[in-house]
């Protein structure tokens, strides 16, 4: 080795370890990315099953349907406690229960939680009828700041 290269070596080192650590911020940068899209990810697929779910309440409790017990659900209501309940009890404990596992299961954002709402909705005649189904949450913006976007999932059922 020549008296003048002594330090070449030295930059050679620095240089790569440059490479790399640039190299790992972009991996770090990527893995976060993807925790963001699964968290984003997990809570659409929370508000798919949520959905179906009511759904699947709602044709189990065929009298409550046909008597229209589901026709307008904005509200979480209260539980009743009861061994043989009617049909409109058992669509207020769906009501209930399935609003309660919104809020539970689904971000909100400061002085609003998830909600979940089933509307009637009717076309030409009567004849046609469909209820939506629609879960609403805030997940937290991409932006700096504290803005949360609102999220929505909308199902449509017909009996």
């Amino acid at each position: 080795m020549h008296k003048n290269q002594q330090g070449f070596t030295l930059i050679e080192v620095l240089v790569s370890l440059l490479i790399i650590v640039v190299g790992l911020l972009g991996m770090m940068a990527f893995q976060m990315q993807g925790l963001r899209n699964n968290l984003h990810t997990q809570a659409q697929s929370q508000a798919i099953i949520l959905a179906h779910d009511m759904a699947e309440r709602m044709r189990s409790n065929r009298g409550g349907w046909e008597d229209k017990d589901y026709d307008n659900i904005n509200a979480k209501g209260s539980a009743t406690s009861c061994s043989d309940c009617s049909y409109q009890q058992t669509a207020n404990n769906d009501a209930f229960a399935w609003i309660t596992a919104i809020e539970a299961a689904l971000p909100g954002k400061s002085g609003s939680a998830a909600k979940g709402t089933v509307i009637k909705e009717a076309g030409a005649g009567n004849s046609e009828q469909w209820w939506n189904i629609t879960i609403t949450w805030y997940e937290k913006s991409e932006v700096v700041g504290d803005d949360a976007i609102e999220k929505t999932y909308l199902l449509t059922v017909t009996r």
